[in-house]
């Protein structure tokens, strides 16, 4: 007998950035689990970011911020937990 649990499993999914050739994943990701998206809002190079219109859930994307030399931060990734 299968039973559900009663454990929270929402998961959040913070990364650099969300490059285009990912996007199948993480709309799998996105509909197979309870995933919340945080991504950073620039990488280098030519990179083409996800459409983000095509995730049901509102994806947030944080701000690259330089702290020190090339030492970066997303604003807002510590507030996350």
């Amino acid at each position: 007998m299968v039973t559900k649990s009663k454990v929270n499993n929402k998961v959040c999914c913070s990364l650099n950035f969300a490059p285009h050739y990912r996007e199948e994943i993480f709309l799998r990701m996105e509909k197979d689990l309870d995933y919340d998206f945080f991504f950073g809002d620039k990488t280098y190079g030519a990179i083409n970011k996800i459409d983000y219109s095509k995730f049901d859930k509102k994806v947030v994307e944080l701000v690259f911020t330089n702290i020190f030399k090339q030492l970066y931060i997303l604003k807002g990734q510590t507030k996350l937990s």
